[in-house]
């Protein structure tokens, strides 16, 4: 159902905003600060986790069939994943847990700086190369720093090395067996859900 004056796309940012606060709120004791459920915040990272590796995905056949990223699908990600991050960071302060390692607190400003990060390199490298990468390139690479920052600046470098590897190397091996010209554009998108797919895989799981 669409509202009266509202664009899809505000539509779509204000399902997420209302769907992230029912669920901090849903999970808050009203008449104080203790969260019902002390361990929502694993939940809500593996949340904000799948909902990017899904995203992530489309994006990448997105941007293969029609050379775009569309902006409906990157800015609820960013709006909904950054108010995930931040309601785990909320519930941690709430339940008065001290975190191991970065903690809950410090992983909040390296999402942020992950999300700055990536935003800013793939905006610089979108001037400078006058049109090599576009905009939905440098929107998809805040939500990918948002992400992996999340996890670490380990994430962060790779995030930041890895989708120009594999883009790299797929470009030399399309113009070495003539399937493209020396000055034809390629699709990035798919190698930056590529590399931020190995990337998160690494920090979760090695």
């Amino acid at each position: 159902m669409e509202c009266p004056g509202l664009s899809p796309r505000t539509e779509g940012v204000t399902a997420v905003v209302m769907t992230v606060f029912l669920l901090v709120v849903g999970t808050t004791d009203l008449s104080g600060t203790v969260p019902l459920a002390c361990g929502i915040e694993r939940t809500s990272i593996w949340i904000a986790t799948v909902w990017f590796i899904v995203i992530a995905g489309a994006i990448a056949v997105i941007d293969m069939q029609t050379r775009k990223i569309p902006d409906r699908i990157v800015y609820p990600s960013l709006v909904g994943i950054g108010l995930l991050y931040f309601s785990v960071s909320l519930s941690e302060a709430a339940c008065a847990q001290e975190a191991s390692g970065t903690g809950e607190p410090l992983r909040v400003l390296t999402a942020f700086a992950g999300l700055t990060t990536l935003g800013g390199v793939y905006l610089m490298i979108a001037v400078v190369s006058h049109g090599s990468l576009g905009l939905g390139d440098v929107k998809y690479a805040a939500l990918i720093g948002l992400t992996l920052g999340w996890h670490g600046w380990n994430g962060i470098v790779l995030g930041l090395l890895l989708p120009f590897l594999f883009g790299g190397a797929a470009a030399a091996v399309l113009l070495v067996g003539g399937r493209i010209g020396r000055r034809e554009a390629v699709a990035f998108g798919p190698w930056m859900s590529l590399g931020a797919f190995t990337a998160l895989s690494l920090q979760l799981f090695a």
